[in-house]
């Protein structure tokens, strides 16, 4: 039914009221432009009052930046996201840790966020389980489901590579990488990057560099699911130097398979923040096997495709009517 936006403004404020979360409609420029009156309730703030204030002027000054980040990056993203905690300043002036869910509102005129902020404590910690298990279910399917649309292989590789960064984007890593070895054992190469801009070193093209003989660590990572938070452990599986990588803190990582060759995806953080959740290993997890299969779809691809055009017997492609359409150098 339509009943305008006042209409709509008032049906929310009746859904929230007694509710433990509140929405928050933002624009593009971070500028709230609605809050359901739940607000009052959750941190004290007068709904009404907000409107017109940025959201960052509520976020806690070291959260800003990485808040900001996320919030520019999350305008491009279309799906739902896991949850972020972050330090909101409530009306007594003190910092209350919140979890924080956006998506993009489809079909507004300007780019625009619903923000959903509730409280992170057990009472509704199996329901917030619930919602990060059907993001993480939908994202997954969505990946899969373009990728196995993608017949040119350097697409394939240009979305895996779009998948790191909304990997990073859905978990709050500060970088997201893909490793394959080499199928002598010795060299693994960093196949693909994505990496926050403070966090970036050196170029983000594929970089590959030798095994050392002591770096048992790695076997560790191409081998088993890996979740690190140890500066001498993460060192054996983070064999980049300082020039490529910035050093990270802690470690959240999945095995990948591509035919016989084995490969990890690493997802970072690269200074202290919230602990990793069973969602965000769900989903690197999940990804991985995605990677893995498309990685040997694609390279299935190019081997056929090398086959017809350089092998040694001679194919041609004609119509019906014996016209050449093409055929290989050979031929």
């Amino acid at each position: 039914f339509d009943r305008g936006v006042r209409g709509v403004e008032q049906l929310l404020d009746a859904l929230f009221l007694n509710s433990a979360e509140t929405i928050v409609i933002v624009a593009d420029d971070g500028s709230i432009q609605y809050a359901t009156a739940g607000l009052a309730m959750l941190l004290g703030h007068d709904a009404a009052t907000a409107v017109g204030q940025s959201i960052f002027s509520y976020v806690h000054p070291s959260d800003v930046e990485a808040a900001a980040d996320l919030f520019d990056r999350r305008l491009d993203y279309r799906g739902a996201d896991l949850g972020h905690e972050v330090r909101i300043r409530n009306s007594s002036g003190d910092w209350v840790p919140l979890v924080v869910t956006a998506i993009v509102l489809p079909e507004a005129d300007v780019d625009a966020i619903a923000i959903t902020i509730r409280t992170p404590d057990a009472s509704v910690g199996i329901e917030h389980s619930l919602r990060q298990r059907v993001a993480v279910g939908g994202y997954c399917n969505t990946l899969s489901t373009e990728i196995m649309a993608l017949s040119d292989p350097r697409e394939v590789i240009e979305r895996i590579t779009l998948a790191l960064s909304e990997l990073a984007l859905l978990t709050g890593a500060d970088c997201v990488d893909m490793l394959l070895e080499h199928r002598d054992h010795r060299i693994i190469e960093r196949h693909a990057r994505f990496a926050r801009p403070e966090f970036s070193r050196g170029s983000d093209e594929p970089v590959t560099v030798p095994i050392p003989d002591a770096a048992s660590g790695i076997q560790t990572l191409l081998s088993a699911d890996t979740l690190c938070e140890q500066p001498e452990q993460i060192a054996e599986m983070s064999i980049f130097d300082v020039a490529v990588q910035a050093a990270p803190v802690s470690l959240l990582s999945s095995p990948l398979q591509s035919g016989g060759q084995r490969g990890a995806l690493r997802a970072m953080r690269c200074k202290p923040g919230p602990e990793w959740t069973d969602a965000d290993a769900e989903l690197v997890r999940s990804v991985a096997v995605i990677i893995g299969r498309a990685l040997r779809s694609a390279q299935s691809e190019q081997l056929l495709s090398l086959t017809y055009r350089e092998g040694p017997i001679g194919f041609t492609i004609r119509t019906w009517d014996g016209t050449l359409v093409d055929c290989n150098q050979q031929f």
